[in-house]
């Protein structure tokens, strides 16, 4: 038979307590802050003096359905309220005892009323001990507090398929893309499947949540350059730090050429603009992701071999497989020209946070749109798209172009990756055999 108990607790003293010797013991006399006068036992803890007190809420002691008794916190003020908190725990282990119920089925029903927070820093912490990157450990945890503020789940028993579907559906979410909504339903989602593995719920409760369209809602789609779009890119990121450099930029002349420059600091831009039409062209012949170039130091480059490569960290890889990436000779020329005697800990580009809005900025200064006449954006991950396009266009076989990509489908790199727009579909036609239709040469083939 369990019990309902208030547990005695060890407390600071007051400040401005007065304390006193009564009956040989010592006690404390304050004021609390609704003004009535308090007063407590004083004793000696490792802590220090401290008053005691009995606890303003009940805990519950019982046996559980494998006979270890158990001090559980009822959360509770009122004993009336306690005892039935405790009914429903001794109820509990009855079933547990009956073989109705499970132990693990009985520790679900434990984690459903703890806070959701507590369950979320789990997940968190079993990521990181995976080996997953910090930032998506970041992005994970953002998404995943946005759902859980946006539905309001205080506790695991509080998910629901229905409060998410409205959530999607309604304020600032409902206007984003169907990619950036499938996004947050994978966090929650992902977050589930660990409950469930960690025997925090018997099943997820948003499992059949339906992903949305995302080929029907595509509000960013990457576009591939073409050739004389690559070479005029490549020009004006070289050019573009010593340009603006040179504009006024204040007093009546602002905007326009002519200021001047140390010596020192222009060489200094000239081998920032260098490094920076370096890293458009190793993104274009390689298909290296951005967070992939930046991960690469300079010991992970080989350029002296007769195949020159770049040894990919899994780590650091999208799939976490860890790749060679092959350089063209005219690639591993100029990396070689670039490394010098750089330490090989060092780190190959100093790849900006920002490369976004300075690939916008010197795509302006090269004259080149940043969305085409399918609406289709120019940005960083359209290197990419350009390196899977100029080899279809190159006549790669689609299984060696998956392979250079690094895909695990190989329609995604010939339907996502290859922008058909730029395929030379006419020159293909040259491939085919002479078809006429003049007298001679149909007498002449049905002689032969």
């Amino acid at each position: 038979m369990g019990t309902v108990f208030k547990p005695i607790v060890t407390r600071p003293i007051p400040p401005g307590a007065q304390v006193t010797e009564r009956d040989g013991k010592r006690v404390a006399r304050w004021s609390s802050a609704r003004g009535g006068l308090r007063s407590a036992e004083v004793r000696t803890t490792p802590r220090g003096d401290c008053v005691v007190q009995e606890s303003g809420k009940y805990l519950a002691r019982y046996k559980d359905g494998q006979g270890v008794t158990q001090t559980v916190a009822t959360d509770c003020r009122d004993e009336m309220a306690a005892r039935a908190v405790l009914g429903e725990l001794e109820r509990r282990a009855e079933l547990v005892r009956a073989g109705i119920v499970t132990p693990a089925q009985d520790a679900v029903a434990d984690h459903k009323r703890t806070t959701i927070t507590s369950h979320v820093e789990g997940y968190l912490a079993s990521l990181q001990a995976k080996g997953t990157t910090p930032k998506h450990i970041t992005t994970v945890g953002r998404l995943l507090r946005a759902v859980i503020a946006g539905c309001r789940f205080k506790t695991l028993a509080d998910i629901r398929r229905e409060p998410v579907e409205r959530w999607l559906m309604s304020g600032v979410i409902a206007g984003r893309s169907a990619r950036t909504r499938n996004t947050y339903v994978n966090a929650l989602k992902w977050f589930c499947n660990w409950c469930v593995d960690s025997e925090r719920l018997v099943a997820s409760p948003v499992a059949r949540i339906h992903r949305a369209d995302e080929n029907a809602d595509r509000r960013r789609q990457p576009r591939a350059l073409s050739e004389n779009e690559l070479v005029r890119l490549l020009d004006a990121a070289r050019r573009r730090p010593l340009v603006q450099a040179m504009k006024f930029n204040r007093g009546w002349r602002k905007g326009q050429p002519g200021a001047r420059i140390r010596p020192e600091t222009r060489t200094k831009l000239a081998a920032l603009g260098h490094e920076r039409a370096l890293i458009y062209k190793v993104l274009v012949l390689t298909g290296l992701r951005l967070g992939e170039l930046a991960s690469i130091r300079v010991c992970d480059v080989d350029l002296n071999g007769a195949a020159p490569h770049i040894e990919l960290d899994a780590r650091h890889e999208k799939n976490r497989q860890g790749s060679v990436i092959p350089l063209r000779h005219d690639l591993a020329s100029d990396l070689r020209g670039w490394v010098g005697e750089r330490a090989g800990t060092d780190l190959l580009f100093a790849v900006s946070p920002n490369l976004v809005k300075v690939l916008d900025r010197d795509l302006r200064l090269a004259g080149i749109e940043k969305r085409d006449d399918r609406n289709r954006t120019a940005c960083v991950h359209s290197l990419r798209h350009t390196f899977a396009t100029l080899l279809s266009r190159g006549g790669v076989a689609p299984r060696v172009a998956q392979e250079a990509m690094r895909h695990s489908s190989i329609d995604l790199t010939m339907s996502v990756y290859t922008d058909p727009k730029l395929l030379d579909v006419a020159g293909a036609l040259s491939v085919l055999p002479e078809l006429t239709l003049t007298v001679a040469a149909l007498a002449q083939a049905s002689h032969s």
